[in-house]
């Protein structure tokens, strides 16, 4: 037992500047993983390319038997579309058909209206008709021409 008296324990523990120093370090290596991981979802975020369709309607008009087609989308992606395609299917048109095909400049952020005519009356559509409405977007070639579709299920109303 006799021994174990001998032993002297430190008691002072590391010192402080020690301690200040291994903290740093652990507070760089934190630093430098969340940098990394934002800068990554943020890169990843500037170059998809989405939208959303906010508004759509399929107006029926008491004259000619034509329909006005309006939609509104928002960029809701990193890229800037640079063309627009509708196109529509229902009852008695069962493949979709291109009713609209412009080029626009629709940046990050921002939304673009535009109105289109289909012939109702030539596909027997009437107001309570259901059709499915298809809306293409696609970025320039020079930013790698990204194409995206979305649909969105309308019915035929009674237009003024």
């Amino acid at each position: 037992m006799r021994a174990f008296k001998r032993i002297r324990r430190s008691r002072s523990g590391i010192s402080e500047s020690i301690t200040t120093i291994l903290l740093v370090v652990a507070a760089l290596v934190i630093a430098t993983v969340v940098w990394a991981f934002a800068n990554s979802t943020i890169n990843m975020q500037q170059t998809s390319a989405d939208f959303a369709i906010t508004s759509a309607e399929v107006r029926y008009m008491s004259t000619g038997g034509l329909c006005s087609v309006f939609v509104t989308v928002r960029n809701n992606g990193g890229q800037t579309f640079s063309s627009l395609q509708l196109e529509i299917s229902g009852p008695n048109l069962p493949s979709p058909q291109p009713i609209l095909s412009e080029t626009i400049s629709l940046p990050p952020g921002r939304s673009y209206s535009t109105t289109a005519s289909v012939p109702c009356g030539g596909y027997g559509w009437t107001a309570g008709t259901p059709v499915l409405l298809s809306v293409v977007l696609a970025t320039s070639p020079a930013a790698g021409s990204v194409t995206v579709r979305k649909n969105v299920n309308v019915m035929v109303q009674f237009g003024a």
